[in-house]
């Protein structure tokens, strides 16, 4: 067995994971709508 406790390991993990999902969503989500975004910031 391991000394570390496994919710430790699996913190070590999730958190970088989760961080890149994170990012790659953000940025998918500027991707798609900047362009509406600004647009409408343009009419305004």
């Amino acid at each position: 067995m391991d000394s570390k406790r496994p919710e430790q390991s699996f913190s070590d993990i999730a958190t970088p994971i989760a961080k890149q999902l994170r990012m790659s969503l953000a940025s998918m989500y500027n991707t798609k709508y900047k362009g509406r975004y600004d647009k409408e910031n343009k009419n305004a």
